[in-house]
């Protein structure tokens, strides 16, 4: 139902429920401290925004290279309400925006509904992939977001384990 961020702050991020667990050491190694919490995140309401058919070009990276991200998103308010459609990796915060402008990131026609955005990836990355969380936000009144849609990025290359 939702991920921890690189800080440890809970983001919802699809209806339903869950448990968040967590577990400290104890200085000196004489135990640990153990927390639980329940979460239930309801379901979105009428109106709220969808995101579909996320791809990631080229599929396979690695780093250094540029990715395009590419999301279809639809909103029951209309087209013109999406507000921001996000591509995040929460284990790393690397994030980028996308764009529905017909100029920006290699989108092609404006107010279609698709959403695209470019990222580079760090130099500096080892992990063997990325997984991305896409998420639309419509500005109506009242505001909604769409559940999180997942990509993961395989990456290869010099120095990725």
């Amino acid at each position: 139902v939702g991920f921890l961020s690189a800080s440890g702050l809970f983001i919802a991020t699809n209806p339903g429920q869950g448990t968040i667990r967590a577990t400290v050491k104890t200085a000196g190694g004489l135990g640990n401290v153990v927390g639980k919490a329940t979460v239930y995140i309801p379901p979105p309401p009428d109106g709220t925004p969808t995101v579909s058919q996320v791809t990631v070009d080229p599929p396979t990276s690695g780093p250094g290279s540029v990715i395009t991200f590419t999301a279809t998103v639809v909103s029951p308010n209309g087209p013109t309400v999406i507000g921001r459609v996000l591509a995040v990796e929460p284990a790393t915060g690397f994030s980028t925006t996308l764009l529905d402008d017909g100029v920006h990131n290699g989108d092609l026609v404006a107010g279609d509904g698709v959403f695209t955005g470019k990222l580079v990836i760090p130099a500096s990355v080892t992990k063997n992939q990325l997984r991305f969380g896409v998420h639309a936000e419509d500005y109506n009144a009242p505001p909604a977001s769409s559940p999180w849609v997942w990509v993961t990025v395989p990456l290869s290359g010099p120095g990725i384990s």
